[in-house]
């Protein structure tokens, strides 16, 4: 039969009910035992489909937040480049005011910032390009106008003169407007090539320049009528073009004097400060009113043009000057009031070495 204690373990199914059989074997001296005991396992294989469920439900359930978890993550990661996008197209179509604006510090708020720095600087070029053609447009109406007016007029004096006898004094005031239009339309197309051959030109060399040589040269080159020009007594140095600086000066010093009554006075100054020198020049004449101030620099702009035109302006001169002060890496600031004249300012650096200067 066996050995004492040895045991059997047998799994069996009774009536469908599953149980676990163990028998053991005792040997005694008159008789040999055995041992049989029988346990069912429904409740066992119950409880371990249970945590078998259970496990399934859980880890199903952890999968289904783990996905919504990662769409969340995916959508929050996508939405940045979709709003990249989505500015991208706006600014294609035109609205060049676009920006991301993208917090943060990562990779994608670092390609946003980049965006919106490239969308500003293709704001600016194109602010820039519409507000150069709005230029070109009105200085082309601008010059049409200053043409067609004596054009007109000198057509109507010329068709007078060849088709009728006319008295002598009629054709020598037809002639004489003649003449003063055509000098003018000539001093107005030399002032427009000059313009344009500054606008088309790079940032002159500048060199050290003595203004007491500069403003002798004006002294010479202006008409000796009045009003008197009153230059003073100056031995500075400033970095400069010299023939650029003369031109603006006397240009300056020119529209002054249209400005000017014959009794009254135009006056140069300067003004010394630790690193550059303010140049200056004041009349006392007529003044501008508040509201040109803001345009007197254009092409063709006149406070007055009938004045203007019968000393003969062309509206060119301010213009001149203010490109000739932006080669030199400044502007003309004005002050003026009507009836109390006009001051014309601009600031040009001091060399750092004054060892050699032109006088």
């Amino acid at each position: 039969p066996g050995n004492e204690g040895t045991q059997m373990r047998i799994l069996t199914a009774v009536d469908g009910t599953r149980y676990l059989v163990c028998s053991g074997l005792i040997i005694c001296p008159e008789q040999c035992l055995t041992f049989v005991s029988a346990q069912s396992l429904d409740g066992l294989f119950t409880d371990r489909a249970l945590r078998l469920r259970d496990a399934l439900l859980g880890q199903t359930l952890a999968l289904a937040v783990a996905a919504l978890l990662a769409l969340l993550l995916c959508r929050r990661m996508v939405r940045p480049l979709e709003q990249l996008e989505a500015a991208s197209r706006e600014i294609a179509a035109g609205a060049y005011d676009r920006r991301t604006a993208l917090p943060g510090s990562d990779e994608i708020a670092g390609l946003s910032r980049s965006f919106d720095e490239m969308a500003a600087a293709v704001q600016d070029k194109v602010n820039a390009l519409q507000e150069h053609i709005q230029q070109r447009e009105d200085f082309i109406a601008a010059f049409t106008h200053e043409l067609k007016t004596p054009m007109t007029s000198m057509l109507g004096y010329a068709d007078l003169l060849r088709g009728t006898e006319v008295p002598a004094a009629t054709r020598q005031k037809a002639a004489d407007f003649i003449y003063h239009e055509s000098k003018r339309l000539e001093a107005l197309s030399g002032r427009l090539m000059e313009l344009m051959q500054l606008n088309g030109s790079e940032p002159p060399s500048l060199e050290p320049v003595r203004l007491d040589g500069v403003f002798r040269q004006l002294t010479r080159a202006l008409p000796q009528t009045p009003p008197a020009l009153l230059v003073p007594d100056c031995r500075l140095t400033v970095l400069a073009q010299r023939e650029l600086l003369c031109d603006l000066l006397y240009n300056l010093a020119l529209n002054a004097r249209h400005a000017t009554p014959p009794e009254g006075t135009i006056t140069l100054e300067t003004a010394e400060q630790p690193e550059s020198v303010i140049l200056t020049v004041r009349d006392n004449g007529c003044g501008i009113p508040a509201g040109d101030l803001p345009h007197i620099t254009e092409p063709f702009y006149m406070v007055d043009k009938s004045r203007a035109r019968q000393q003969g302006g062309s509206g060119m001169g301010l213009a001149l000057c203010e490109r000739i002060a932006v080669l030199h890496g400044t502007h003309l600031t004005f002050e003026s009031s009507p009836g109390a004249g006009t001051a014309v300012s601009f600031t040009l650096p001091k060399p750092k070495e004054a060892d050699h200067e032109t006088a």
